[in-house]
């Protein structure tokens, strides 16, 4: 089994409400309280964390051990079955889904009765909720069941309206491919850089690119913005990167409530890539802005999401306090938010877990709080997934400077001893990197604080020259670096 069962995640992600339907659910259709898979969903019901021993040893000696694996399917499928059911009145999708399949065996019995009523219907729930990706099949089973009726009950007018109206919709559907291609172009092509911008700039020029395609889906628009945010984003024009995320925002905004809450994890990335373009203008008003609206987006129906958010809330309130916070704010932050740190990425994947402690340090270490900063550095030192590579070897380059300033010299030598070996690993060597790490090497020696001034000047001299050549991610690394040393020399 996976360390996270997927079956357990799911009924972990049920509402009590959802809950209670389900065992009607089952009892409509069967279900004993003693049967296997109700069994197994009583059990994960009641754990807190997963665990594969803990349920194994539970059913051992059952005929649930015996079926567990063909319990586990019936019941992950079966409780899909109850949430489709459940929602079918409240996600425009299965709405449509209930609608078409109506129909469908209306016209399976040749009942012409109230054929039209349930496509009529599907197509207005589609138009409503902008999911006009529906629309073609809805017109195909119209044109399929016209195919079956004698073309004489349509005047020319009728058929020509209709035969327009059908080639329209199927034109649409072309270009919600087109766009839906073009995007999936890009995304595979971003770890080719050339290949990327060279992708980018051909689409930004295709004629469906021009205009905003305001008769396509919601799903087609925001596919739309996407490939411009991402040709300003690489233009590193901020202003009209702004404009462009502000847009797919407000369309979302403007959806039916339905749509906004099933797509609430949109929204909170949405607003979490305005409130980083605004940090990166400065414009404290409206990061402020962004971050109260954040805040305040309801993701009380979807389990995981309150994390998300949580963390972007964190993150971005850090870069907002390093950017215009006074003395000491920081450090308060973090002691007023670390139980709240604590538990937004206590399931979250490591590479967003070492992008907070990683934050956190430098900006620690900026506010002269080295031994608050250096236990953030060896939890990523520690680290032995693929998290502490995006950090290495800038982790080793603060937890010098950290001990440094704890007055820990002696471990100085033995920190640089392991940076040079990371740096081995790294296909090319910087001469950034090894001017940098001799400076950090001779901190261990220092004797007088005029001492320690001449190197960190010596250093901020080699990270601007060494910054000319460096790529972008080296880039701010080292700027970080030298705002701190800028502090130190000031």
């Amino acid at each position: 089994m996976k360390p996270k069962d997927d079956l357990f995640l799911l009924i972990k992600s049920l509402t009590k409400t959802e809950k209670g339907y389900f065992n009607k659910f089952a009892q409509m259709h069967g279900g004993k309280k003693d049967g296997n898979y109700l069994k197994l969903f009583n059990i994960l019901d009641g754990m807190e964390s997963f665990d594969d021993d803990v349920l194994k040893k539970t059913i051992k000696g059952t005929s649930l051990a015996k079926h567990l694996s063909v319990s586990k399917n019936y019941l992950f499928k079966f409780i899909l079955r109850a949430l489709s059911s459940f929602h079918r009145d409240n996600l425009p999708e299965l709405q449509i889904y209930h609608q078409l399949a109506e129909e469908r065996v209306l016209r399976a019995r040749r009942l012409t009765v109230n054929q039209e009523h349930q496509l009529r219907k599907a197509e207005s729930i589609a138009q409503q909720y902008g999911d006009v990706q529906f629309l073609p099949l809805i017109q195909w089973i119209r044109y399929d069941r016209n195919l079956r009726k004698n073309f004489d009950d349509y005047s020319d007018e009728e058929y020509a309206a209709w035969r327009e109206d059908f080639l329209s919709v199927g034109k649409h559907q072309l270009e919600e491919m087109q766009i839906g291609i073009y995007l999936m172009d890009l995304l595979r092509s971003r770890s080719k850089y050339t290949e990327y911008v060279k992708q980018l700039e051909e689409i930004i020029q295709q004629p469906l690119m021009q205009t905003v395609p305001h008769h396509l889906s919601v799903k087609s628009q925001l596919s739309y913005w996407g490939i411009w945010d991402r040709y300003y984003q690489l233009k590193g024009d901020t202003t009209s990167y702004i404009r462009t995320t502000t847009e797919s925002y407000q369309l979302l905004i403007q959806q039916p409530k339905e749509y906004r809450e099933k797509n609430a994890h949109l929204i909170i990335n949405k607003l979490g890539a305005l409130c980083a373009a605004w940090l990166k203008q400065e414009n404290q008003a409206e990061i402020e802005k962004t971050i109260d609206t954040l805040s305040k987006v309801d993701v009380s129906n979807h389990l995981g999401l309150e994390r998300l958010q949580k963390r972007y809330l964190i993150e971005l309130q850090l870069a907002n306090i390093k950017l215009f916070g006074k003395p000491g704010e920081l450090k308060a932050f973090e002691l007023r938010e670390k139980e709240n740190i604590e538990e937004a990425y206590a399931t979250e994947i490591p590479l967003n877990q070492g992008a907070i402690r990683f934050m956190l340090g430098v900006g620690l270490m900026t506010e002269g709080e080295p031994e608050a900063a250096i236990d953030y550095f060896n939890w990523l030192l520690q680290d032995k997934t693929y998290s502490s590579f995006a950090y290495y070897p800038y982790c080793w380059y603060w937890t010098v400077l950290a001990h440094f300033e704890m007055g820990n010299h002696a471990l100085i030598t033995s920190f640089v001893s392991s940076i040079n070996n990371i740096l081995k690993k790294r296909l090319k060597s910087l001469p950034v990197e090894t001017a940098f790490v001799k400076n950090l090497k001779k901190l261990a020696t220092v004797k007088s604080k005029d001492e320690a001034q001449t190197i960190f000047e010596t250093m901020r001299t080699d990270i601007h020259d060494g910054l000319k050549t460096a790529n972008p991610v080296d880039q701010k690394g080292y700027t970080e670096i030298l705002e701190w040393l800028g502090k130190k020399l000031a």
